[in-house]
């Protein structure tokens, strides 16, 4: 289970079954989105949206949730520095934005224990800042020069088709499901998971 879903969750030990099925890749994104603790994926978004990225050679790494142990989660580069980071954004995103509506339409129980995680329409605010510069960030994956200083691509380099579609997408789809908010809620934030 995730930091606020823990209904259903497979053991660990089915990992390689789950790879069997889906791939390795995919595998490892969902077990990473299992395992993390959204905060240290927070840090990593905001530290890249103002300009500061890990140094030549060094990716970003996240951290799993504190009942997990907190040990790092270090995030691979396939290719193109950051690739796995900027996967985990999608996904983390992506996610989010085919949920938000729903739990805002409803009280929303905790997943453990008794007591409400969100009352009727504040689930906009989770996360808030942090899924608007997902996006922002995910919208450069089609940029040369992003490619080319962040990511470490050769000049001339094909944007390969699944990053422009992701980079047109996030931003879209962000803007889209967000501008369906209520007013109201507008001004709500709630920066990680409630307790």
């Amino acid at each position: 289970g995730t930091e606020g879903f823990q209904g259903y969750a497979l053991p660990l030990s089915h990992r390689g079954e789950i790879a069997g099925l889906i791939g390795a890749k995919a595998e490892r994104l969902a077990w990473i989105f299992c395992m993390v603790d959204r905060a240290t994926v927070d840090a990593t978004v905001f530290a890249a949206a103002e300009g500061d990225w890990p140094a030549d050679g060094v990716e970003f790494a996240f951290r799993a949730r504190p009942e997990l142990g907190a040990f790092p989660l270090p995030l691979r580069s396939g290719g193109t520095r950051h690739s796995e980071w900027l996967d985990f954004l999608t996904l983390s995103l992506a996610d989010w934005l085919e949920q938000v509506e729903g739990a805002s339409s409803k009280q929303v129980g905790r997943p453990v224990g008794d007591g409400v995680l969100w009352p009727k329409g504040e689930a906009w605010a989770y996360r808030r800042e942090a899924y608007a510069e997902m996006a922002a960030l995910l919208a450069r994956r089609a940029d040369p020069a992003f490619r080319r200083s962040v990511l470490g691509e050769a000049e001339g380099s094909e944007v390969p088709p699944e990053d422009a579609a992701v980079a047109l997408a996030a931003p879209a789809m962000h803007a889209e499901v967000f501008g369906r908010e209520p007013s109201w809620s507008r001004g709500i934030s709630q920066p990680t998971t409630p307790p």
